[in-house]
């Protein structure tokens, strides 16, 4: 693989961010997993990318000059999955374990970011902000990101509902459409449910637009 360029190239750190002996980052990803698949169901063990079928190996986490996301990092023939988190923030625990907990989730049923729906951005978030308030940080959830956490607010009045649905009909929250959404809750509204199956990209891209938007007229 040709070398990737400066801005692309993740910053090597050591571990300081711990609650206690041996508690690194990698541990803390381990545990927030664990914690998503007894809320949301078991991790995929394989994913489809580039019409290609991996499995799901989980390769670490690194420090990165962006904001946090999974990759695909390639190796031989094939590839697994990676957390990066923002090296800006790498000595803000919080704020780095805020994001591992969302990143956590993204690693249930892994896809690229263009496939990405909202309903698993909000997912993440709605993670991410429980985990948060657990350890006396105050809410994470801000901006487009609470608007589309607020949007499973009924979904989620049944606390098992995206395992039922992941075990029963759809493995990857991604892929989980409208007709789904509905079948399994009911009260739900088909608006909702639409916005909820919304590729994540196109809904934060509107929704910073009209923020702004909002802002000028204030």
């Amino acid at each position: 693989m040709p070398d990737r360029p400066m801005s692309d190239r993740p910053r090597v750190m050591d571990a300081r961010l711990f609650f206690g002996p041996g508690a690194t980052l990698s541990w803390h990803l381990g545990m927030l997993i664990r914690r998503a698949e007894r809320r949301y169901g078991p991790r995929n063990r394989t994913y489809w990318r580039d019409g290609r079928e991996h499995d799901s190996l989980i390769c670490g986490v690194e420090f990165f000059d962006g904001t946090p996301h999974i990759w695909f990092p390639q190796f031989g023939d094939g590839e697994g999955i990676g957390v990066r988190l923002s090296a800006a923030h790498a000595d803000d625990r919080r704020f780095t374990l805020q994001s591992l907990a969302h990143e956590a989730v993204h690693c249930l049923s892994p896809v690229p970011a263009s496939e990405g729906t909202v309903l698993e951005e909000a997912l993440a978030t709605v993670f991410a902000d429980r985990f948060s308030i657990e350890n006396g940080w105050g809410p994470y959830a801000r901006g487009p990101y609470k608007v589309a956490a607020d949007l499973l607010e009924p979904l989620l009045h049944d606390a098992d509902v995206i395992r039922r649905i992941r075990e029963k009909t759809e493995p990857t929250i991604s892929r989980i459409g409208v007709d789904t959404l509905l079948r399994y809750c009911p009260t739900l509204s088909p608006a909702t449910a639409s916005r909820l199956t919304e590729k994540s990209e196109t809904f934060f891209a509107r929704e910073e637009t009209e923020a702004d938007h909002a802002t000028q007229c204030q």
